[in-house]
């Protein structure tokens, strides 16, 4: 039709109707091109809002993951520092409270890894999708929390420490399993979940000065207790700079996401 008419057009020398013609048409493309770019637009920014949405629910399961190690690692401390105490002292410990004791050494040796829950940071990597991102300083923030934050804590805390493994070779198996049992707990409504519990002596009847001063006399184990002990102390700094970078992060998003509603805690 149109081309018929502009034929038309030409045919009879309206150069004007002509002009008109391909103005019209331009603009059209022109429209179309906007109204094109307008819907591409939008779609992107829907899916950069969900992703964003995404990685708010990630950083809420970190930020309470490490509520629970924080916990943890406070009450390993303090088994740690009982410990320590008992293996510097020379004095007999009584009859009623050698089971704390030795509960204490056992205790301190526990550990609880951390690994972040990064799907969505994941996927945004493997898509090459983190162009969607268009805010440097948050995807900075996202590279310093997922990649060198996570790194530097396992540089630190990962793996086992030489006292777990010294204390464990020391203690008797049968001490060893009835703590497993009565003393220590993996939730049973979640799966992240560990407890180290106080529990009654066990009732095997047996006293525990011998052991003690053996343990005493062992100059290694007190060396590796207080090794740990400084790791455990850096790890609850590195554990306290993370929950921060996590709120960091959330704001960030949130500058992004005027209208939706904080997912991460505040410390």
């Amino acid at each position: 039709m149109f081309l018929s008419r502009l034929s038309r057009h030409v045919k009879n020398q309206n150069w004007v109707a002509v002009v008109l013609d391909f103005i019209i048409v331009v603009a059209g493309i022109f429209v179309g091109l906007q109204v094109s770019n307008w819907s591409a637009k939008q779609q992107s920014i829907e899916i950069r809002n969900v992703y964003y949405q995404r990685l708010q629910a990630d950083l809420k399961v970190d930020f309470d993951t490490i509520s629970r190690r924080q916990q943890h690692f406070q009450q390993v401390m303090e088994y740690a520092t009982t410990s320590l105490e008992l293996l510097n002292s020379k004095d007999k410990v009584s009859q009623a409270e050698q089971w704390s004791k030795i509960l204490a050494l056992f205790q301190a040796s526990q550990i609880w890894t951390f690994i972040p829950s990064s799907p969505t940071y994941s996927e945004l990597q493997s898509t090459g999708s983190l162009n969607l991102i268009d805010q440097p300083k948050l995807l900075q923030a996202l590279d310093l929390y997922y990649d060198n934050g996570s790194t530097q804590l396992n540089l630190v805390a990962g793996g086992s420490p030489e006292y777990r493994t010294h204390i464990r070779g020391k203690l008797p198996w049968n001490i060893q399993t009835y703590i497993w049992q009565y003393c220590h707990s993996r939730g049973a409504e979640h799966l992240d979940s560990q407890q180290l519990l106080d529990c009654k002596r066990d009732n095997f009847n047996r006293d525990y000065n011998q052991l003690i001063t053996q343990l005493r006399e062992d100059t290694k184990l007190k060396d590796n207790l207080r090794s740990w002990m400084s790791t455990i102390k850096i790890t609850m700094e590195l554990y306290k700079g993370l929950k921060e970078e996590i709120d960091n992060l959330n704001d960030l998003i949130e500058q992004q996401l005027p209208q939706s509603k904080l997912i991460g805690n505040k410390a």
